[in-house]
Formats: structure tokens, sequence, C-alpha cells
């Protein structure tokens, strides 16, 4: 992970976050009384839940449609403005 690049974004380093989201969404959504859930149905449901609210939706049914995974264009490196191209690689 690149931190000074993270940093100098303003943007978050921290596990607590993550943390956050797992007791959030996973204990208090899908954890309640009288409700059981198995693995292979619960996490199908918590990546739908992801790209819903990652707004990625339309990229993983793209995807899907042409047989590759949606991951492969969501984590494609991000391109430096003040960097050109043929510096970058």
């Amino acid at each position: 992970m690149d931190y000074a690049r993270r940093r100098a974004e303003h943007l978050p380093i921290g596990s607590g976050v993550v943390e956050s989201a797992v007791r959030r969404i996973i204990n208090q959504r899908f954890k309640s009384a009288s409700i059981f859930w198995q693995t292979d149905h619960l996490e199908p449901l918590l990546q739908v839940r992801a790209l819903l609210k990652a707004q990625r939706w339309d990229d993983a049914f793209e995807a899907s449609l042409q047989g590759r995974s949606w991951i492969e264009h969501a984590f494609a490196p991000l391109e430096n403005p003040a960097i050109p191209k043929e510096e970058a690689a």
C-alpha cells in the first residue's frame, strides 16, 4: 500500500473503517434474532451489496456479460495526470 500517496490524498490508512463496516454491516444487518445464514448464501449477498454501495454494479454486470471478472477493471492502476504515460511505464 502506498501510504505516502494515501496520506497526501487525505485517505484513511488504518483498519478502523473496515472493522467498523464489519460490525455495522455484517453483525447488525445479517445477524439478528431468529436469522440463520449459510456461508454460501450470505457471501453473494455481501458482494452484491458492496457492488451497489460502491456504484460498481454496471461494471460487474457488463463484465459478467463478457465472461470476465469486473475486478480486472476496478483495480487497474490509476493514471497520474502529472506523469506522462511514457515515464509511468
